[in-house]
């Protein structure tokens, strides 16, 4: 029994000062260091691809109408990727503390 508790105060003696240097960042500061990281992610990449195959078809297509379809189109997707990213990061940050 004795050692099981000497056990259990060694460990936790050892685990707080590692926990002591977490610092809990504003739901903002979170945030913007979340949207700056999707640029590595998958969704980033495949966000890419679909906008390289809306600038290719821009490229080759001669009727106006055809291309400002493809604009609202590339706008949109723009702005969903935006929308999913600001969803995601106000996801995981909403347990930070609020802003001053």
């Amino acid at each position: 029994m004795k050692t099981k508790f000497a056990l259990f105060f060694l460990l936790n003696m050892f685990a707080f000062p590692a926990t002591a240097q977490w610092k809990a960042t504003t739901k903002q500061e979170c945030t913007k260091r979340c949207i700056v990281s999707d640029a590595e992610s998958p969704r980033k990449t495949a966000f890419k691809e679909k906008l390289r195959k809306i600038h290719e078809k821009k490229k080759i297509e001669q009727d106006d109408d055809k291309l400002q379809k493809l604009l609202k189109e590339e706008e949109q997707e723009i702005e969903n990727h935006k929308d999913n990213v600001q969803k995601i990061c106000t996801a995981i940050c909403k347990g930070n503390p609020a802003d001053n």
